[in-house]
């Protein structure tokens, strides 16, 4: 491969630029084969760069060094400015295009979506983060598509719970929220949290049919959700209760929803706060106190009717 010294370069530029015969043509360097037919000049190689002219820029809006730059001349930046108008500082190691009287920076997408993350935080926009019950049975007989988790909650008595399997559907709380999907866990950054967790429960009727008894019509639930820790002192769970009303057996289909406040502030020093995902047995419903006191089987979690949405407000001051 030929070389090209720097003044062999210069000068042809030089001539490509003022001579009206090279205006015409068009110049290659680094091969000897022609340029692409939209380029007027290429430079190629499989192991060289591209160097510009390194300069030390005095300001965003000051053209020194160059003299009268004319719009669009390319330069790359060699040092950091630190001036009293912190808008008008340049950076070094990087690339600057003089246009609209000011030098422009060429976009880094890195820093870019870091700066985006950062004024994201600072304006205190919400994060949301949105799970689903991940159930692995079939509920209904006629219809394979309703699938979650049968006789969630069965065998248990009043106090007892049962984690809820969950798996991600969106999260954009930029790592506030993170879901260990094994043991049902939510880890939380410092901050204020609104949770919501909506329920829907089937009558399983899958071959063979194991409906709730007769007269089971209250249901009865609770969560336990993380508290804020320097407010409440000596408990480790704000616990909410949810009953729904329902007709027995067959026709015993029932939803509802819990939801939640909270300022969650980390006392362990590990910058998180961990809440298991668990739904628990109520003392107000019926169901079972016809069944010995525990909850009967019959009934089925189902995977399109349950999700826990958690939404970071903003953070603690």
């Amino acid at each position: 491969m030929k070389k090209y010294s720097e003044t062999t370069i210069l000068s042809l530029l030089c001539l490509l630029l003022v001579h009206p015969f090279f205006s015409l043509a068009q110049v290659t360097i680094g091969e000897g084969v022609p340029p692409d037919p939209s380029a007027l000049l290429e430079l190629r190689g499989n192991n060289w760069g591209f160097l510009g002219p390194r300069v030390e820029l005095k300001s965003r809006i000051d053209p020194a060094p160059v003299t009268d730059p004319i719009t669009g001349l390319l330069v790359y930046n060699l040092k950091n400015t630190d001036l009293p108008d912190k808008k008008n500082n340049v950076y070094a190691n990087k690339y600057y295009y003089w246009a609209e009287n000011q030098w422009m920076e060429f976009v880094n997408t890195v820093e870019l979506n870091d700066t985006i993350r950062k004024i994201i935080t600072k304006m205190e926009i919400p994060g949301v983060a949105l799970f689903k019950l991940n159930g692995k049975d079939n509920l209904h007989i006629d219809h394979p598509q309703i699938t979650g988790c049968k006789n969630f909650l069965a065998g248990k008595a009043i106090g007892s719970k049962q984690n809820v399997p969950l798996s991600q559907v969106v999260n954009f709380s930029q790592g506030a929220v993170t879901l260990n999907q094994t043991t049902s866990e939510i880890s939380f950054k410092p901050g204020v949290y609104t949770i919501l967790f909506v329920y829907e429960f089937f009558p399983l009727t899958v071959s063979p049919p194991s409906v709730p008894p007769a007269n089971c019509t209250i249901s009865s639930y609770f969560m336990d959700f993380p508290i804020p820790e320097r407010i409440v002192i000596g408990e480790d769970r704000a616990r909410i209760h949810s009953t729904c009303y329902h007709r027995d057996k067959i026709y015993s289909n029932h939803g509802g929803y819990i939801s939640y406040a909270t300022a969650l502030i980390d006392e362990t020093g590990d910058g998180i706060i961990k809440w298991t995902v668990s739904l628990g047995v109520g003392q107000s419903g019926n169901c079972t106190a016809i069944n010995n006191g525990v909850v009967p089987t019959g009934f089925g979690l189902a995977n399109d009717g349950t999700f826990l949405y958690i939404c970071k407000q903003g953070e603690i001051k």
